[in-house]
């Protein structure tokens, strides 16, 4: 519950019809495009938009809204380029000093290690593009390709598993491997991994490590209870360079949605 835009009060609930949710996150995301939310926020989405060249997706019958989420430090949005390609993009933004700090860190890590990926660059969103305000008020990054949240399937859940596997192989951990970090691509069926400000560089004698580190970090936010061996499961898996012992362990996630 708001007061002057502020929050007062938060009241728990659940969402009797899934389509109360959707209208609901549908009028707060219009209420940007007047003075109902804090101007603070309009402006860092106008001036964002301004800078990358882009417009905020206009609600219809395919995508019923173009906000995407919020995490830890920022808001995602649809977007569409002005160009003539009409591309679709994620617009990312933060306001006030925290979340400025962690978006430059997202993009700084990025930049720092785009030219190292190499066979991860499939399992992972790209950031094409940054800016903050000279008052560094906002920051915003722009983020290709725009995903789905993850869907409770086997082919999805393997497709994540198989991600942090890559980005084991290529030297890397993302550091964060939540279930709320991997989108879903509908038209090539697979997942890429988001929110890269906490991936780090691993060597050959620490990348068993932090596999097991991020898949155990998955099968957590997915409430999923690891076995005292899985260290050893993750090990034989990465040697393998299979998933599927540890989708074994996964099933109760799509069961419980049959």
């Amino acid at each position: 519950l708001c007061v002057d835009g502020n929050a007062a009060r938060c009241v728990w609930g659940a969402w009797v019809d899934p389509g109360s949710k959707d209208a609901t996150v549908d009028f707060l995301v219009r209420g940007f495009e007047t003075e109902s939310l804090p101007r603070t926020w309009v402006n860092a989405i106008e001036s964002s938009c301004t800078q990358f060249d882009v417009t905020l997706l206009q609600p219809n019958e395919d995508v019923p809204t173009c906000f995407l989420g919020a995490g830890g430090c920022g808001r995602v949005f649809r977007v569409l380029s002005n160009s003539q390609d009409k591309k679709m993009h994620g617009l990312k933004v933060g306001v006030g000093d925290v979340a400025c700090s962690q978006i430059r860190e997202e993009w700084s890590k990025f930049e720092q290690y785009s030219q190292s990926f190499s066979k991860a660059e499939a399992a992972l969103v790209v950031i094409s593009k940054y800016y903050e305000s000279t008052d560094r008020a906002c920051a915003a990054i722009l983020l290709e390709p725009v995903g789905l949240v993850l869907p409770r399937t086997q082919k999805a859940i393997k497709s994540a598993l198989e991600g942090l596997m890559m980005l084991s192989n290529s030297g890397f951990g993302h550091g964060d491997a939540r279930i709320c970090n991997v989108v879903w691509m509908p038209d090539t069926e697979c997942c890429k991994w988001v929110d890269l400000r906490t991936i780090c560089s691993c060597s050959a004698d620490t990348k068993v490590a932090t596999f097991t580190r991020d898949a155990v970090a998955f099968f957590s936010s997915c409430r999923l209870e690891c076995p005292q061996d899985f260290s050893q499961i993750a090990a034989k898996c990465l040697s393998e360079q299979s998933v599927s012992t540890l989708l074994v362990l996964c099933q109760k996630v799509w069961n419980s949605t049959q």
